[in-house]
């Protein structure tokens, strides 16, 4: 579309929105209600091509004009991109580690046919009522 339009045509919204798959900021699990966004914005002179939109969510998208992060072409990835904070710092998406475990104790086993592991943190008792059973 080069800088005939700003707002993005239909097809070149479902281009973005199927390339990035959601959310393009880091860890952001958001695929609804997707913005697109000019890197190089309008006013600056972008265009409304594919190599120049990206597809955010409505909070990150008013986070970035209000310039909590920067967004930047990936030098070592085309078609990709870089987030860092209003200070520079790369922004990249959180991965899970899983927390600290203690070492497993030896459970006792159970006496039966199949040698089950009886894990006494998981076996629940009913509180007996104080009548006689009937």
């Amino acid at each position: 579309m080069g800088r005939t339009h700003r707002i993005v045509p239909r097809r070149t919204r479902r281009l973005i929105e199927d390339h990035d798959r959601g959310c393009a900021y880091p860890g952001c699990a958001a695929i609804h209600h997707l913005e697109c966004h000019h890197i190089v914005h309008w006013a600056d002179g972008g265009t409304t091509d594919t190599t120049n939109l990206i597809s955010l969510c409505p909070h990150h998208h008013d986070r970035h004009h209000t310039g909590d992060f920067t967004i930047q072409p990936s030098t070592d990835r085309p078609g990709r991109f870089r987030f860092a904070t209003r200070h520079g710092h790369p922004i990249e998406p959180t991965v899970a580690t899983p927390p600290d475990s203690p070492e497993p104790t030896a459970a006792p086993r159970y006496p039966g046919p199949t040698n089950e592991i009886l894990h006494l943190d998981q076996v629940r008792f009913r509180r007996r009522s104080s009548g006689p059973p009937g």
